[in-house]
């Protein structure tokens, strides 16, 4: 439903007829509470605010025929504490909730509610009415402690067609609604006052010379930059809480659906009363028609929704967002034994597990970390001054920032900063100016916020579970832009040529073509290639600052170090969970996550990894696979051995650890007879197996690429079904329809296809099947009408044209690439595939032809 979040406690066997419910709207400020979920019963929690004070709501269930005794209910009344609303169908029956009858439930629950001062709130009517024309009776109400006085009375709501009528009540207290993060940016948006404002603030006379004139004048632009978009947005008046209320469901049903809906309450009253058959024809003949009628209503509702979706405005993308983005919200989290339920505490939670995250791994050379200390004590060597930014440096810079990403914690997005007139650019262009004459970063551009953001597949209620997205200021990032080219300058040269990650004119499919290459070459030669797939833990999170610093000072000149060394230094964050923001933590390890720079250090950080001309390194960010060639697998794994060595000495060596048992090897080969050989790495054997996923695609051990179209089918099929509904909607046109397949379901299939290319004609198919059928589905053709005519006129290639195409741009782009690794496999090409001893299909052939 929109705007609003659902909780369930689901019966523990996960059968059906069991289990309870809350909807919540979401702009109500609440948290989730762990549900309680027993054979017996089951209750899903909440709990909310109620004049800033915290109180449960609780939805309740328990099967009729279960048997339960008074433990069951003081281990839910324990649960709830001393505030809380607990509603749900009982299945008890006792006169004091206005039953007919007394059941032993009614007598048990009687007592223990009785005994623990709960006020039971019920309607004046009967809620239940079998099907079986048993006798009408009460079963579903109310249960209160501290909030009975804040509670209406309760009533029945007939709209509904079950056996049970719902039950109604309304609380009185005013409740915490959810703070929204604020944006700078609200329409409508007056430029004019923005820019005037901005020129009123800012005194281009400033003294920049020390690091305290530097965080004054960084924190006044800020300022001036969050007053000026302040006062250029005008307030609409009426709008007080910035969110017009939304007219209900009720309301915007035409008039004879109302009627329609009136005439079946009568019946079913009628009905309820007399128990005469021809009253029950007529009320099931109400609410058939009143369903037909709802239902065509609906239809004609999502046609104009379907109709007026655009890919130009934005709202075709958002309807797709809205069917495949999952809720990203964090249930409670069970922390040392305890359950952190509030926004708050999970806030806090999050912080103090990335503390332990953000730090450096223990020593294990003690004595070469304190010599690399004193090395980054000694003085520097003076270089001249690096030449100073323009406004049209820093304006192009601005330009070339995303427009669409989340800002820091100053709020300040780039439009923002592209609506600046000239005199707040040169203001901004002093500011970084004076960073590199002072070599000091702005205190306030090293707080990140960060979110986080639960991992596939992992348990909900584990902090770890989470992977965290930093957002840092955008003033920072333009800075480091500018700094960027200056790095590189003399950074590039020590950058290995077998690394591929965060590099202009390097990508995914060249590494892959560089590592399946030398697979294939090994296929031909009859010979083993060993592969070891190595998972470095927490690469980025783990990186040591003075280890870092030692390699950057041989290379960089004073002022590149000693800015880098004030960018790393004394760097914080906090953990945003809803409206709640932990408090400031410190790093002391790490290269900033989202920042522009951070990528680079990581790089150079590792430049110095163990090489061997003898092995196939490559390198992709912190994911390493290295191969050995060899005539059988002993002589493979003595030779991958004594490179894991050496890499067991480089990790202790700058505080880097490996994961061995995430880490794979894999054994490449086409002969049937091979030995049994373990590779260790810090001490723990790695893992074989047949198969390892690599930079996006399933390598197996003879490269047929079938595991890798199985889990593309399998991710299709998934897209598919989230959008079929519109793609097979006959409101939505067909241009629309054939652009969301181009954009959201071929990219899954088409990624590496210039290396899983060389797949058999039946994989291959596979894939074209699926693409049959989605074209299909758009069009809505029958079976008469052929494949190739649908390709034709909606103008889709079929997958055999877009491999074919694809390899080509890939064999000419490494043709001519500045990296000699994939410059040879280009140069020095195998032969025709009638010459060769294998006669496999290679992705290079279909270059050829």
């Amino acid at each position: 439903m929109p705007g609003y979040l659902t909780y369930r406690a689901d019966h523990p066997s996960g059968r059906r007829k069991a289990g309870s419910l809350i909807l919540v709207r979401s702009v109500i400020k609440h948290d989730e509470l762990p549900a309680l979920t027993e054979n017996e019963y089951q209750v899903a929690r909440i709990q909310i605010y109620l004049n800033h004070a915290p109180c449960q709501i609780g939805a309740y269930y328990s099967a009729p025929e279960n048997r339960l005794n008074e433990a069951h209910y003081d281990a839910v009344l324990h649960e709830l504490g001393t505030k809380f609303l607990l509603g749900g169908d009982y299945n008890a029956k006792h006169p004091r909730w206005a039953s007919n009858v007394t059941n032993p439930r009614g007598r048990l629950f009687h007592d223990v509610a009785y005994r623990n001062q709960i006020e039971l709130m019920y309607p004046i009517e009967p809620t239940h009415y079998p099907a079986n024309g048993g006798v009408p009776d009460t079963l579903d109400f109310f249960a209160g402690k501290g909030v009975e006085r804040f509670c209406s009375h309760p009533e029945m709501l007939y709209e509904l067609g079950s056996d049970h009528y719902p039950v109604v009540t309304a609380l009185s207290e005013q409740h915490d609604r959810t703070r929204k993060i604020p944006n700078l940016i609200k329409h409508p948006f007056d430029w004019n006052v923005y820019k005037s404002v901005i020129d009123s603030s800012l005194d281009l006379s400033i003294r920049l010379k020390e690091p305290r004139d530097i965080d004054v004048a960084v924190s006044t632009f800020t300022r001036a930059v969050q007053t000026a978009a302040q006062q250029a947005h005008a307030v609409v008046v009426g709008d007080t809480d910035g969110e017009r209320e939304r007219t209900s469901y009720y309301q915007n049903l035409p008039h004879h659906i109302k009627i329609l809906l009136h005439t079946k309450k009568l019946c079913r009253r009628r009905w309820e009363s007399t128990r005469w058959p021809q009253h029950k024809t007529e009320y099931n003949n109400a609410t058939l028609e009143l369903k037909a009628a709802l239902r065509s209503h609906d239809d004609l509702v999502k046609h104009s929704q379907l109709v007026n979706l655009d890919p130009n405005d934005g709202s075709l993308w958002k309807k797709i967002r809205s069917l495949t983005k999952e809720y990203c919200g964090a249930p409670p989290l069970l922390v040392n034994g305890t359950w952190q339920t509030t926004c708050q505490s999970k806030a806090e939670a999050f912080a103090e597990n990335l503390r332990t995250q953000f730090s450096p791994n223990p020593s294990e050379m003690p004595e070469l970390h304190d010599e690399i200390h004193r090395t980054l004590d000694q003085p520097l060597q003076l270089s001249p001054l690096p030449s100073i930014f323009t406004p049209s440096n820093v304006k192009e810079a601005i330009k070339r920032s995303p427009t669409k990403k989340a800002p820091g914690a100053d709020q300040i997005v780039q439009p923002l900063l592209v609506g600046l007139t000239r005199k707040g650019l040169v203001y901004l262009t002093q500011i970084y100016n004076a960073i590199i004459r002072t070599t000091y970063f702005p205190r306030a551009w090293k707080h990140a916020i960060i979110t986080m953001v639960r991992k596939p597949g992992k348990p909900r209620n584990d902090p770890n579970s989470y992977r965290l997205i930093s957002l840092l200021s955008l003033l920072s990032k333009i800075f480091e832009r500018l700094l960027l080219t200056r790095l590189l300058a003399q950074l590039e040269p020590i950058i290995p040529m077998t690394q591929f990650g965060f590099r202009a004119l390097h990508s995914c499919p060249q590494q892959l073509d560089h590592v399946v290459s030398k697979i294939l070459e090994t296929y031909e030669e009859k010979k083993v290639c060993l592969g070891l797939f190595i998972d470095t833990e927490k690469a980025f999170d783990k990186v040591w600052h003075a280890g870092l610093l030692a390699k950057l000072k041989g290379i960089l000149d004073d002022t590149l170090f000693l800015i880098i060394r004030s960018y790393l230094s004394d760097r914080t964050y906090s953990v945003r969970y809803g409206d709640a923001l932990s408090r400031p933590h410190g790093v002391s390890a790490s290269v900033p996550q989202g920042s522009v720079i951070g990528p680079v250090l990581y790089v150079i950080f590792s430049s110095d990894f163990p090489s061997d001309t003898e092995l196939t390194i490559a390198h992709f960010a912190d994911d390493v696979a290295i191969l050995s060639k060899q005539a059988n697998c002993r002589l493979a794994a003595e030779e991958l051995q004594r490179m894991t060595a050496r890499i067991d000495d480089w990790c202790k060596k700058w505080g880097v650890r490996v994961n061995p048992t995430k880490s794979n090897v894999v054994r490449f080969t086409y002969l049937r007879k091979v030995t049994d050989e373990t590779i260790r790495l810090q001490g723990t054997a790695v893992p074989v197996s047949t198969s390892v996923r690599y930079l996006g695609l399933h390598l197996d051990q003879r490269l047929t690429w079938n595991e890798h179209v199985s889990q593309v089918i399998s991710k299709m099929r998934n897209r598919i079904r989230a959008l079929k509904h519109l793609l097979s909607s006959e409101s939505m046109s067909i241009h629309i329809k054939r652009l969301m397949y181009l954009t959201l379901i071929r990219p899954i299939w088409q990624f590496g296809c210039a290396i899983w290319s060389s797949a058999s004609d039946s994989q291959i198919k596979r894939v074209q099947t699926l693409q049959n059928r989605v074209l299909r589905i758009i069009t809505g053709a029958p079976w008469y009408i052929r494949n190739k005519n649908l390709h034709r006129d909606l103008d889709v290639p079929e997958v055999s044209e877009v491999l074919r195409e694809t390899c080509c741009k890939h064999q000419s782009t490494i043709m001519a690439h500045p990296n000699d690794l994939l410059r040879s496999i280009a140069e020095d090409p195998p032969p025709p595939r009638a010459d060769r001893r294998l006669k496999r299909k290679r992705h290079s052939d279909l270059a050829v032809t």
